[in-house]
């Protein structure tokens, strides 16, 4: 090339997920009621700027940029009311599991030469990777002669990125 070279490759995978479940019960002797709100989210991709198996000729820089930058909002709701003119129960649960696994690279490799005549070379690898989670559980019981409720939330997230910007050992340049 008479100028720089540049390579990129990049991702913004995007995720808004809600879930959300409710419950009522009205009984004239047991009032009994179960509600649940459930999210699972993944994000799992591959982002690669990369030379491989090439002769590449420059006057200016090489560069090769890999970015990733996924996002995953969640929310997760749980409601339940158990009202009985004797006994009134109710439980809610809300769970959201959200995972983000990418690699992202930037690379030369396998028998690649690189010849920049007036230039640099620059290897960019980058990750931004966010979870947002919100998570509710919320019940409520009534009875005359008794009551009992149980509310439960959960929130599991994960961020495991594999980020690399790297020359292979069988890579040549001047």
């Amino acid at each position: 090339s008479s100028g720089a070279a540049t390579l990129s490759a990049s991702d913004t995978a995007r995720i808004k997920a809600d879930a959300g479940g409710l419950a009522l019960a009205l009984g004239m002797g047991v009032g009994l009621s179960v509600g649940a709100g459930v999210a699972d989210d993944d994000i799992a991709n591959t982002v690669r700027a990369y030379v491989e198996h090439s002769h590449v000729t420059t006057a200016g820089d090489l560069q090769l940029t890999a970015s990733s930058a996924p996002r995953i909002d969640s929310l997760s709701i749980g409601g339940a009311a158990g009202v009985g003119g004797l006994l009134g129960a109710a439980a809610a649960g809300a769970a959201a599991t959200n995972d983000i696994h990418n690699t992202v690279e930037a690379a030369i490799q396998t028998n690649s030469a690189i010849v920049t005549t007036a230039g640099d070379i620059l290897l960019v690898a980058a990750d931004s990777a966010t979870i947002t989670t919100k998570a509710l559980g919320a019940s409520f019981a009534f009875g005359a002669v008794g009551a009992g409720s149980v509310g439960l939330a959960l929130a599991f997230d994960d961020i495991g990125n594999t980020v690399r910007a790297y020359i292979g050992a069988d890579t040549t340049g001047d």
